[in-house]
């Protein structure tokens, strides 16, 4: 049923703050008129303009791009191979709570986007990486709920009474659950 597909996490690059960081000051580098429209995902081999780039956070090329793409996958920037590196939705509201200062909000904004990415990647009964995005209406819980009696896992019955204990109500709610649009 749920899987994470094997390059989730890498080698050099994690969850943790200082990864966003520098992928921060790499945003605000690709803003720069000399990255607009640079490819940051490609060749590095004799690419000065690559090194410069990755210089702006004190990292390798291979590294930055590493780090670029752990942080598309988490949710806070756009999936885009060309600067400007564009902030989601959510990572723009982490990043104006980070610049202000307001550093609890941030850090609450930051745990809620990667909660959320793990949750939508991990409900994914596919090789297709990101077969459940929300911005296609997708729902991960639509789909768990719609999955449970199929993969020899908890059924559906078993579910709700987790989920509401044996009250009868929560029976009433899984037919809608199941259709939510």
């Amino acid at each position: 049923m749920a899987c994470i597909n094997g390059d989730w996490f890498h080698s050099r690059s994690s969850s943790n703050l200082e990864e966003l960081l520098a992928v921060r000051t790499l945003v605000f580098e690709s803003q720069k008129q000399e990255y607009i429209g640079f490819g940051w995902s490609g060749g590095r081999e004799g690419n000065q303009k690559m090194y410069q780039f990755a210089a702006a956070a004190n990292i390798q090329p291979s590294t930055m791009q590493t780090k670029i793409r752990a942080m598309i996958r988490y949710g806070f920037i756009k999936d885009r191979n060309q600067c400007p590196l564009i902030w989601t939705r959510m990572g723009s509201l982490w990043n104006d709570l980070y610049t202000v200062g307001n550093y609890n909000a941030a850090k609450q904004v930051y745990e809620l986007t990667l909660t959320i990415s793990l949750a939508i990647f991990a409900f994914n009964d596919s090789q297709v990486q990101y077969s459940i995005n929300p911005a296609n209406g997708d729902m991960s819980l639509k789909f768990l709920l719609n999955n449970l009696d199929n993969n020899d896992s908890i059924s559906l019955k078993e579910f709700e009474a987790l989920v509401g204990g044996n009250k009868s109500r929560v029976g009433g709610n899984t037919p809608y659950w199941k259709r939510d649009h």
